[in-house]
């Protein structure tokens, strides 16, 4: 499983040095690399081990990629296709791509994972939340975000308190580990709206 892990981080590695561009202030390998460190650490909390494992770290690996060919929206579908196409030739079953889609699907922000797997995937993916880095990675999404729609956010500040009230982890692990730093964030960015409105 290493050699297939180490193999897959190359591809991806190599993916976002070829073809990423200076509007990907956020969602780049940094971030990938990121959510791969983040899902481990959460799989060492639960039974997971073996396919399930492997699963799990070839979603991470991917689950970005498709901000490398396209818009935001719908770049989880995209992220699939790359994937599929680098297990084009390497003998794969189908029922471990079906569960590494569905991995990748699940990061869909109106998406509720089904499985563990997911669920540790999804609390990977938005892990900085609940962290002291959360300022200065959603100053990259905004960024981002000018950059790739060439429009301004005057409103950022409002839409990451409603993004933040209304995400919740899905692992006990995240809940515990993650829950008074994000409510921190939250009542930072709470302080913030005020005085931008005072």
């Amino acid at each position: 499983m290493e050699k297939l892990m180490s193999e897959i981080g190359e591809y991806v590695q190599q993916l976002f040095a070829e073809t990423g561009d200076g509007h990907l202030h956020y969602h780049n390998f940094s971030h990938t690399m990121d959510v791969v460190n983040n899902s481990l650490e959460i799989a060492r909390h639960y039974p997971l081990s073996g396919l399930d494992l492997q699963v799990l770290i070839t979603a991470a690996w991917f689950h970005d990629t498709g901000h490398l060919f396209g818009t935001p929206a719908g770049h989880e579908e995209k992220s699939v296709l790359l994937m599929r196409n680098y297990f084009k030739d390497k003998n794969k079953d189908n029922a471990f791509l079906n569960q590494v889609e569905n991995a990748i699907l699940c990061t869909r922000l109106s998406y509720k994972p089904t499985s563990l797997i997911e669920e540790i995937l999804c609390d990977a993916d938005l892990f900085h939340l609940g962290t002291d880095q959360f300022f200065s990675a959603n100053e990259k999404v905004r960024a981002e975000m000018e950059s790739r729609t060439n429009s301004l956010f005057p409103n950022w500040l409002s839409t990451t308190w409603i993004f933040m009230k209304e995400h919740h982890y899905f692992t006990g692990y995240c809940q515990q580990l993650l829950g008074e730093q994000k409510a921190r964030n939250i009542a930072v960015v709470e302080k913030q709206i005020l005085e931008a409105q005072s």
